[in-house]
Order: C-alpha cells, then structure tokens, then sequence
C-alpha cells in the first residue's frame, strides 16, 4: 500500500501542477505538455512502468517513481479539461479585475474548484497503483524481499 500511495501522491501532485499550467499558460505549452502526455498514455500503464523500473533497476522507490509516471497523463487531463473552462468563468475575470496575481487565481480559484475530480481520480489511481505494483513485484521487478507486496506473496 505503501507504493500504490506515494505513486499516486507523486502522479496526483505531478499531473496538476502540469495541468494547471497547460490550462493556465494556453497555446504552445498547452500543445507541448498535452503532446508529451498522449505520447505516455499510447502506452499501456504495465508495459511503461516495466520499461522504466528495467531501466532503473528494481526497488521500492523505483517503482513508486514509475508508477507516478505512468499515471501523471490521468491527472494531467482530469484537471486540465475543467481548468480550461473555469479559467474563462466570470469570478476568474472579477479577480483579474481587482488585481489578483495568477498564482493567486490559480490556487485559490481554479486549485479550490478541482477537488472534487481529483478526489475522486486519486481514489481510482489508488487501486490501479496497487495492481500496477502487484504485477511489478510478481515479476521481481517491483518492492524486494524481504519487504512485503502482494506481488510477492503471490509469486
């Protein structure tokens, strides 16, 4: 549990921060960061953390890096769609008005109003990150004995 929560922690934190950005900074950033996250998501979650943690070599923490790569595109597009509509919304445009900075906007405006998507993403990524880390460690590639995974109590 403890990889499927930091995985998601990092994916979570990852894919707003990107997202927001996209939504917020518009035109070629937005192409650039969408881009690179249809290229992630081309690939299946499984194959994309296996292809990284064989890289890295096996290990905890390089599965729980993996892991949050695999699924920062998921976050990435769940809080982009919402942020490219609320950031024309008229309480967007009143505190432009009244001399907010962005960074102010971003958090306390659009930041606020996304919670309820991600809440609901980062329940859903929990249990993918579980299976995810599962496999990764049934093929010896995830957490390593003598730590515990379901992985390795299943091989």
């Amino acid at each position: 549990f403890t990889v499927a929560f930091f995985s998601v922690a990092f994916a979570t934190l990852a894919g707003t921060v990107l997202g927001l950005a996209a939504a917020w900074l518009g035109r070629r950033w937005d192409g650039l960061v969408m881009r690179v996250m249809d290229v992630l998501l081309a690939f299946p979650a499984i194959l994309l953390a296996l292809l990284i943690v064989t890289v890295a070599g096996p290990g905890t923490w390089t599965s729980v890096v993996a892991i949050g790569i695999v699924y920062t595109p998921i976050f990435t597009r769940v809080v982009r769609g919402p942020a490219l509509s609320l950031k024309t919304r008229e309480f967007v445009d009143a505190a432009r008005t009244f001399g907010s900075s962005s960074s102010y906007i971003v958090t306390r405006h659009l930041l606020l109003n996304l919670v309820a998507p991600l809440t609901v993403q980062v329940t859903l990524a929990l249990a993918w990150a579980l299976l995810t880390e599962a496999g990764l460690s049934f093929l010896g590639l995830g957490t390593q004995p003598p730590a515990a995974s379901l992985g390795l109590m299943l091989s």
